[in-house]
């Protein structure tokens, strides 16, 4: 092939990504005012991400929705619902099956289709379970079956703790209309069904009350050993639940860049793999 050949053949593939990428800000954007509209919220720019996210008020609570499919490949709603427990809930993979077999650990839901599915990890154990209600487990597994793509496995999470209540998906493509309020209704639906359990509305930890307390607002542990400290507002987060999260985790920063400090092997981290207190029958709670 010629150097000519070669020249045009790159031009042509250059321009073809460039006007599907153009098409796709484009329907994204409709989809994102579109939606807006119909809860009654605005969309505002977010320059510190260079995208646009959905601000609104669900029953009283601020709530934030952020889908940057690009850069980030996350879709997120956040509300700012501080709950009296902690609970993350994602799907399981082959890792969490096989520790199952020798370990037994598993919060006790009485759904072994929901269980065999869902890694479930929290405290109190009473909670969780009064949380991960029939209407509650069947809105999550409609969620992850909509975050379900060709090229990906099962993406997504499910977190709630002080400082707030976030429904997380990572995909390749832009969602449909349809399918982004689709995914937002169900992510309320969650959010309804922890109102029972905590009837009391109690503001989310704000990033100087989590420095005060010395923890990480994922996982609730001690702070230590290799950190990521958000560049947006300075929160430190364990590494690996800084990726878990797939950035800070403080409501209303949505940043996903951040700066690695500390050294690996210092005291106060265990591992994202470890499981909660009530699952297991101890411990402060962390992922």
């Amino acid at each position: 092939m010629t150097p000519w050949l070669v020249i045009l053949f790159n031009g042509l593939f250059m321009g073809s990504a460039t006007a599907i990428c153009v098409q796709q800000g484009l329907a994204l954007r409709r989809s994102l005012r579109r939606l807006a509209a119909s809860i009654g919220g605005r969309v505002v720019r977010d320059h510190w991400l260079g995208a646009e996210r959905i601000e609104a008020d669900i029953d009283g609570v601020p709530c934030r929705l952020l889908y940057v499919p690009w850069q980030h490949r996350c879709l997120r709603v956040s509300f700012a619902w501080n709950s009296k427990g902690r609970l993350s809930v994602s799907p399981k993979g082959w890792g969490d099956r096989f520790e199952e077999v020798f370990t037994g650990v598993q919060i006790p839901l009485g759904d072994r289709a929901f269980e065999r599915r869902f890694r479930v990890q929290g405290a109190p154990t009473e909670w969780v379970q009064a949380a991960l209600d029939e209407p509650t487990r069947v809105a999550i597994t409609a969620l992850a079956d909509l975050c379900r793509f060709p090229l990906n496995a099962e993406s997504l999470r499910f977190e709630s703790g002080p400082t707030g209540v976030s429904v997380i998906c990572t995909r390749l493509a832009v969602l449909p209309p349809a399918a982004l309020a689709r995914f937002f209704e169900l992510a309320v639906r969650i959010l309804r069904g922890l109102r029972p359990v905590d009837p009391e509305v109690i503001g989310v930890l704000t990033a100087e009350e989590v420095a005060k307390q010395g923890v990480c607002p994922v996982c609730g542990y001690a702070l230590g050993g290799r950190m990521m400290r958000c560049t947006k507002c300075n929160t430190l987060h364990h590494e690996d639940c800084w990726k878990y999260f797939g950035g800070c985790a403080i409501f209303g920063c949505d940043a996903g860049r951040g700066d690695l400090v500390g050294k690996k092997g210092m005291p106060g981290i265990p591992p994202v793999e470890k499981t909660l207190p009530g699952s297991d029958g101890g411990g402060p709670p962390g992922p």
